[in-house]
């Protein structure tokens, strides 16, 4: 669940100091004898404020970015420090009246910029506090500026702290100016959502400066305390006797180290924008239909595309090779139910439907029900348990038979019905008239499908010949809407028959299941080719949808049950098996296939599928999505999604530009523009932010903001103007935009790709 957070410019509390409170109560009244009293009693209450001067402990630090050991490309991202508490940046105000600032400043150093101790090789170095404080031990080591500090009676136990020396050219370059210290530090309301547990208030100290040249950073939080006089960016700094500082002392509370690298990769939003571009009027898992012409032939080969189909090279008994359609299990189009009723196949040529207008065949069940039988031989435990039932059959065969010569069942009225079970249709009617009509159309078929461009797939799994005949015209009726269940129940014998055979599927379906035989796990076994015939149905950095083919896999698992099928009982058993799997299977009625390096390169990213809208919309994914490959994801729904999200994997919030020196504008206000926080609905940005790095005094990249630099192009001016000039204008004070409203607009949130209704519910 996303949590609801909120920026503020400041945390309003008592500074660091001496204080006492006083307390006059005046008695004026008339005494008892008539004369008056007047006197006024006075106490007074000193008290002192002490806050951290010299070192944070490690619970009151609650999150850093970039995380500290990483590595990646942060060009674009201004690191951050959040605090537990939110008062601390302002307990110790740096400068005076109205121009007093945050004492606390986060600075980014390369390894050339902070040399090391020559005596330890650490660029940090624990000192004795007496070193830092006016009084006994104070000292002003020569060519160093160290900090002004007032006097302040220290904690117990506390006598060193942690220190650095910068270069006084790159103190100058990396340190923000006195004007900028309040807009780096503001406060982060979370609220309470009941689900991560209580919300709270949260200091956030930002970085100036963008990580822009390959290597290693340091990010140390300092003191600036005692240095309001040298935060204007001026060389030279000078020392109390007016000599120039070679380097400056810094106090370092925390510090951590990442490595920035110069890569290539797109961000998140771009790389799903590119999917988006590329996917879009194409959602549905299909080959696009090539205009070829007009005519019966052509709106035969534009429907079958269009219905996931592909052709497929096929192998007839008699040697010929012709071309067929073949789809597998994902279906861009609500599945009909297939000729002969979706009855439970025993063989590949029940299942094979003839296409005799056109000489050629659908071979898409035919081909699951051998897919079927080639996985069930595979899988040992799987082959072991049908076996079983083959066996427990054959007893069950034996019973009935004793029951008869006892009189207690009639041959006529209970096994004679056995026959009727599968309700099969004689295989090999329907090739024949096929075969005869295979000549001139056949051949202007494969004519079309070459120059489409589509005879180039191959062959699936298994081949078929017989089975049913598709009425010529017109094609199979697509579904309406409605979901295609399982193959229909056919009649079991009467009691005590149907009781003997009851119990012989009750205590076999067990077995099977345990092996593994269900048409869930038999499906995440199918070959992905197998899945999607045709590498064009899914280009890379594409993402399509399907409806599950129940009848598919009712085939397959027809397929993995036929083994060793040879008595009218065995079909009545198989049947009945079949039927029972597939009804009890969970299976999911949608899906969708992601091959994008959305997956690849954001391997935490997260699916979220709803159907529904607002506060009636439910979660219909139908368990974690599956990994096909490094770029391949495979998520299945449990219904029709009206929305499909694939989200940035979670991260801290963190700040920074959108794109190369680009920032998306965000609403300060509701309005026609959207929600307070939201990006502009009409897309506006702030661009050109190189033009805001400052000029260094020494040498490397400019990669420091100008913030709030009086005199000169600042951020907060820019975006305070950029937001003036919106048709629903976000700022209308003539001041730089406040902490918390800079905050917002450099706030990166994790994106999103979101899919409204990107299935339909019909063919």
């Amino acid at each position: 669940m996303d949590r609801t957070l909120s920026l503020h410019d400041s945390w309003k509390g008592v500074s660091t100091g001496d204080y006492a409170v006083t307390l006059d109560h005046t008695v004026d009244g008339t005494e008892g004898t008539g004369g008056r009293i007047e006197q006024t009693f006075t106490a007074t209450q000193r008290f002192a404020v002490r806050g951290m001067r010299f070192t944070l402990a490690a619970d009151q630090v609650h999150a850093v970015y970039p995380t500290p050991g990483s590595t990646g490309e942060y060009g674009n991202d201004l690191a951050h420090l959040v605090l537990t508490q939110a008062v601390i940046p302002w307990t110790r105000p740096v400068g005076t009246g109205t121009g007093a600032a945050p004492w606390l400043a986060l600075l980014l150093f390369t390894e050339a910029e902070l040399p090391p101790d020559p005596a330890t090789g650490l660029t940090t170095r624990s000192r004795p506090l007496t070193e830092l404080l006016p009084g006994t031990g104070h000292r002003q080591p020569p060519g160093v500026l160290v900090p002004d500090l007032p006097a302040e009676s220290l904690p117990p136990g506390l006598t060193t702290c942690l220190t650095i020396d910068v270069p006084a050219t790159v103190f100058a370059d990396v340190t923000p100016r006195l004007s900028e210290l309040d807009r780096l530090c503001h406060v982060r309301r979370v609220a309470p959502d009941g689900t991560h547990g209580h919300g709270g208030d949260y200091a956030v100290v930002l970085g100036n400066r963008l990580p822009r040249t390959p290597g290693r950073y340091t990010a140390h939080l300092v003191s600036l305390e005692g240095f309001a006089d040298h935060l204007d960016g001026k060389l030279p700094l000078l020392l109390p006797d007016k000599s120039e500082a070679k380097s400056v002392r810094l106090v370092s509370l925390w510090s951590w180290s990442f490595t920035a690298a110069k890569e290539t990769r797109p961000s998140f939003l771009s790389v799903a924008r590119n999917v988006l571009t590329a996917s879009k009027d194409r959602f549905p898992l299909c080959l696009k239909a090539p205009r070829l012409g007009s005519g019966d032939l052509h709106d035969h080969i534009e429907r079958r595309l269009h219905r996931g189909y592909v052709p497929v090279t096929h192998q007839l008994p008699t040697g010929e090779r012709t071309l067929s359609w073949y789809r597998g299990p994902f279906s861009p189009v609500v599945p009909p139910e297939p000729p002969g009723g979706g009855k439970t196949l025993t063989s590949e040529a029940q299942a094979l439907i003839s296409l005799p207008r056109y000489g050629t065949f659908d071979i898409s069940y035919a081909s699951a029900f051998a897919l079927g039988r080639v996985l069930a031989l595979a899988n040992a435990d799987i082959a072991r348990s049908v076996a079983g039932l083959r066996s427990a059959t054959q007893h069950a065969g034996l019973r009935l038979t004793k029951l008869i010569a006892q009189g207690v069942l009639t041959a006529d009225d209970d096994l004679a019905r056995l026959t009727d079970f599968t309700g099969a249709t004689a295989p090999g009617t329907a090739l024949p008239e096929a075969l005869r009509l295979a000549g001139a159309a056949r051949t202007g078929f494969e004519q079309l499908l070459r120059d489409g461009g589509y005879d180039r797939a191959t062959t699936p799994a298994g081949s078929a010949v017989g089975g049913y005949a598709e009425e010529p015209t017109p094609e199979s009726a697509p579904g309406t809407g409605s979901r295609p269940g399982a193959p229909p129940p056919h009649p079991m014998p009467s009691p005590p028959g149907a009781a003997l055979l009851t119990g012989v599927i009750e205590d076999q379906i067990r077995h099977l299941t345990r092996a593994g035989l269900a048409p869930d796990k038999l499906l995440a076994a199918v070959p992905f080719d197998h899945l999607v015939p045709d590498a064009r149905m899914l280009p890379p950095e594409s993402l399509r949808f399907f409806h599950l083919d129940p009848y598919w896999v009712a085939a397959l698992t027809a397929g993995a049950t036929s083994l060793g099928l040879s008595t009218s009982l065995d079909l009545a058993l198989h049947h009945e098996a079949t039927t029972r799997l597939v009804q009890d299977a969970p299976l999911p009625v949608a899906g969708m296939l992601l091959r994008s390096r959305l997956h690849r390169d954001w391997p935490g990213a997260t699916v979220i599928a709803r159907s529904g809208t607002g506060n009636k919309a439910t979660d219909v994914l139908a368990g974690p999505p599956q990994v096909l490959a490094p770029d391949l994801l495979l998520v299945l729904f449990t219904a029709l999604p009206t929305t499909v999200a694939i989200r940035q994997p979670p991260q801290v919030p963190h700040f920074g530009l959108d794109g190369e020196n680009t920032i998306d504008l965000r609403c300060l206000i509701d309005g026609p523009e959207g929600k307070t926080g939201q990006s502009m609905k009409s897309g506006r940005t702030l661009d050109d932010i190189g033009g805001l790095l400052r000029t260094r005094h020494g040498t490397g990249t400019r990669e420091v903001l100008a913030i709030n630099e009086k005199g000169i192009r600042s951020l907060a001016t820019d975006l305070r103007d950029a937001l003036k000039r919106s048709p629903n204008p976000q700022w209308t004070s003539p001041a730089p935009l406040t902490a918390a409203a800079l905050g917002l607009q450099l706030l990166n949130t994790p994106g999103q790709l979101v899919i409204g209704t990107p299935l339909p519910d019909t063919a």
